[in-house]
């Protein structure tokens, strides 16, 4: 069984994905990263109170088929060697990495918010929603 995923460890697996398919610096990327899909993930999932970041693992329980939801993923389709690692130490260390996209379950299976199916089966998710407004003083 998995264990729920913290924050900070979500966290830290989006920088690394960032590291594998984005061109950004991470200076360039703390700029620039908000114009894409895991620039969204970081900026809510930062925003969310503690008691909202509770990952849900699909073992003991799935979302509503057909509604878009936060999904964590252990490992993923595209293996990059690092230099000196064999492809096996490659496969290795990616099926160990998690990371955070958006998707929807379906009657057949997982599906990413583009409608084509997910290659690598989440393992967590939590809902999609909206971080509460700010309510301080202007």
């Amino acid at each position: 069984m998995i264990d729920p995923i913290d924050r900070q460890t979500v966290l830290d697996a989006l920088d690394e994905l960032c590291d594998v398919v984005c061109a950004y610096s991470k200076k360039q990327r703390a700029e620039m990263c908000g114009a894409c899909l895991l620039g969204s993930a970081f900026d809510v999932i930062e925003a969310l109170p503690p008691a909202e970041q509770d990952w849900i693992p699909c073992s003991k329980q799935m979302p509503v088929e057909g509604v878009a939801v936060w999904v964590t993923i252990a490992g993923h389709d595209l293996i990059i060697r690092k230099d000196g690692e064999t492809i096996e130490d490659a496969i290795d260390r990616i099926s160990k990495t998690r990371w955070v996209t958006q998707g929807f379950f379906g009657s057949d299976g997982w599906y990413g918010v583009d409608g084509y199916p997910m290659m690598v089966r989440p393992i967590a998710w939590m809902p999609l929603e909206k971080p509460k407004a700010y309510e301080g003083e202007v």
